[in-house]
């Protein structure tokens, strides 16, 4: 009980902060999406890299984890491709973005912060293992995938360019590919340089739970339906389920890593889910069910905490 007060109430005083924010005018909804660009590009960046570089490669580098959530991500996103694509019969394209929601967890903003908050720096493999998963594979999948549906005159590896084109131009996937490169060739950063990469990473974790918090004030309960019931089952469920049971099954896992695994996986659906809804035309079907299952995450989160014991 102790463990989860002090992981969840700390969130849960930020996550209002930011909502009373909004919701009393403190702050315009332009002030919030510049605190997210910032997050993104310059603070997130900087944990990664310092972090990271910092320590040993083998540390870092821990296959049976990756490949186990790489399979678990993408059982959960071609489950839910299908059931949209088939059941409810939505195009290629919309199957697909909700495939994607289904799959991805808000691990760059909410994830580093609980994640830290409860294993301090031994979260740092698990990160950026998980980010690459993400926001190389899982994302470049729901594009081409989009995409596919959208110009079928293109061919794959038209598509597969633009999306790795895109990708190599993502602060996090530099911040990650230079982090692993230092660590490799263990490099001492100068004081100043340690200074300011430490600086600018202390404020990733609580501006981003600030973030989520404003970004709550929009909620309408109106939206809250079918599609906002079926994706947080199947992302706050379905998804701790089957990534925890890949990472079990997987050979040479250890409890760290399913520990680490479920609690990523229990997060809740990636922002990016509710701008490429938009993008892709089915606003209505992913607002929602990010909002939603931030709030519920928590929750869920809580129980982990209380029923499985750390083993960190």
């Amino acid at each position: 009980m102790e463990q989860i007060i002090t992981v969840i109430l700390p969130i849960f005083m930020i996550l209002s902060a930011g909502y009373l924010s909004i919701h009393l005018k403190m702050l315009d909804r332009s002030h919030i999406q510049a605190i997210s660009q910032f997050i993104i590009k310059i603070a997130l960046p900087a944990f990664l890299l310092h972090a990271l570089s910092t320590r040993p490669f083998a540390e870092i580098w821990q296959a049976p984890y990756f490949f186990a959530y790489l399979l678990g991500s993408l059982i959960l996103f071609f489950s839910t491709f299908l059931l949209y694509r088939k059941f409810f019969q939505l195009p290629q394209t919309q199957a697909s973005v909700m495939g994607f929601g289904g799959s991805m967890s808000n691990t760059g903003f909410i994830g580093t912060a609980v994640l830290t908050l409860l294993i301090g720096q031994a979260a740092v493999p698990y990160l950026a293992m998980t980010l690459m998963i993400e926001n190389i594979i899982m994302l470049t999948l729901m594009l081409v995938l989009a995409e596919t549906g959208l110009n079928q005159d293109k061919s794959l590896t038209e598509l597969c360019y633009s999306s790795f084109k895109n990708i190599s131009k993502n602060p996090v996937i530099l911040s990650i590919i230079f982090g692993l490169m230092g660590s490799m060739l263990s490099i001492q950063w100068p004081e100043a340089v340690a200074f300011s990469l430490k600086s600018l990473a202390a404020t990733a974790s609580p501006l981003a739970i600030f973030v989520i918090g404003a970004s709550l004030a929009g909620l309408d309960l109106k939206q809250i339906g079918q599609d906002v019931a079926i994706m947080c089952s199947i992302k706050l469920v379905l998804m701790p389920v089957v990534i925890g049971l890949a990472i079990y099954m997987m050979p040479l896992t250890t409890s760290q890593m399913l520990y680490a695994g479920v609690i990523l996986a229990a997060l809740p659906m990636a922002s990016a889910f509710g701008i490429y809804g938009q993008i892709y035309g089915i606003p209505e079907r992913s607002a929602a069910p990010v909002m939603v299952s931030t709030v519920l995450s928590l929750l869920v989160i809580a129980a982990i905490l209380h029923f499985v014991p750390s083993p960190f």
